[in-house]
């Protein structure tokens, strides 16, 4: 059970530090999207 729910602390921790990683993680996606998309459609 403890080891499921991590306390209040960490668990306010957690945003701060997934955030900037989920966000670089998901604006590198779109640019490969982006890109592939660019090759593929011409």
């Amino acid at each position: 059970m403890a080891d499921i729910f991590p306390p209040p602390q960490a668990g306010e921790r957690y945003p701060a530090i997934n955030y900037p990683f989920v966000y670089r993680i998901f604006s590198r996606c779109a640019k490969w999207i982006v890109i592939s998309y660019n090759i593929i459609l011409p």
